[in-house]
């Protein structure tokens, strides 16, 4: 098998921690955020979409149970 010769590292936007992206499967624990299009379904696949950015999945389910908890208070 051959060794892949560069590494991607992407930040999540939430807690600004790098992770190393080398193969799809590191990928596993990421979501990817687009940047919204007015006009363009999510079912087309014949655009580009612009990313934004990375967020892990654990740091997305935090800000969502803060958020639950945040609503409960008030």
């Amino acid at each position: 098998m051959t060794e892949r010769k560069y590494l991607r590292w992407k930040k999540c936007l939430v807690c600004d921690d790098f992770v190393k992206l080398m193969f799809p499967e590191d990928a596993r624990n990421m979501l990817i955020i687009y940047e919204p299009v007015e006009g363009k379904s999510d079912t087309s696949k014949n655009w580009r979409k612009k990313q934004l950015g990375y967020v892990h999945k654990s740091c997305l389910e935090k800000a969502a149970s803060l958020m639950k908890g945040s609503e409960n208070t008030q």
